[in-house]
């Protein structure tokens, strides 16, 4: 596989200015991270307007995090979509059987950033209505080895942005599924 480098595309352009209404948030100190838990920014520590540099950051975190072992602490943190999808024994089971298969990460970076928003729909297996930001990652993991991760945000009902799906797929391969529950 050969290295994977960023791509910039001008439908990338608006994603660089986009904002979300956080709330002012202000002077929070960082909370301690204690063991097992995900390096994502704590919630107050987030800035008012959202760059795609932001969350393919937290995408990035999120990666190595669960790289590391740390799959309880990724499904802790996320958010109800995500746990209503899949329980955690299955989420954890399933990505690491994923990253078994393809290796270690020698090298990550992202591939897009994407930003949706999705009406209500009766139709089986529709993620809920609101916005989300979906990062694509490639991971390098040897010669001609590889995966795709995709991490998902949701802006969450407190107007806060949580994980809501993080898949891992080797290079060449289909991505797993998961039906998320209204």
């Amino acid at each position: 596989m050969r290295r994977l480098r960023r791509r910039r595309a001008f439908w990338l352009l608006p994603l660089l200015t986009l904002s979300a209404s956080v709330g002012a948030q202000t002077g929070s100190a960082p909370q301690k991270q204690s063991a097992g838990t995900v390096p994502v920014a704590p919630a107050q520590a987030q800035p008012a307007r959202l760059s795609a540099n932001y969350f393919v950051a937290q995408a990035i975190q999120v990666s190595e995090a669960a790289a590391s072992g740390l799959l309880d602490g990724v499904y802790a943190t996320a958010s109800p979509i995500m746990k209503a999808a899949q329980g955690k024994q299955a989420f954890v089971a399933q990505t690491r059987d994923i990253f078994n298969q393809s290796g270690t990460a020698t090298a990550r970076d992202w591939v897009s950033v994407r930003r949706e928003s999705v009406g209500a729909s009766t139709t089986q297996g529709a993620p809920p209505p609101g916005d989300y930001i979906v990062v694509l990652l490639g991971v390098e993991t040897g010669p001609q080895r590889g995966r795709l991760e995709t991490v998902t945000f949701h802006r969450d009902s407190d107007n806060q942005w949580r994980l809501c799906g993080f898949v891992a797929a080797p290079v060449g391969q289909p991505a797993p599924t998961t039906t998320p529950k209204k």
